[in-house]
């Protein structure tokens, strides 16, 4: 369950990377998430969110 949760919230972006992560790590610490999805989940925040970030970037260039 925990790992489907944050699934969700990570591709709705309902929280920000800062909270994903800590999230993910307050899971795995407690057991509810395996080594596999802890890494598969952070791997996604990191993707996620640094496609985000370089999207505005990438107008702001084209704009000038």
């Amino acid at each position: 369950m925990a790992y489907q949760l944050l699934k969700q919230l990570i591709k709705r972006n309902h929280r920000t990377k800062d909270e994903l992560l800590r999230m993910a790590e307050i899971y795995h610490a407690a057991g509810r998430l395996s080594d596999e999805q802890y890494t598969e989940l952070t791997n996604s925040i990191h993707m996620e969110y640094s496609l985000e970030s370089s999207e505005p970037a990438k107008a702001a260039d084209m704009t000038e």
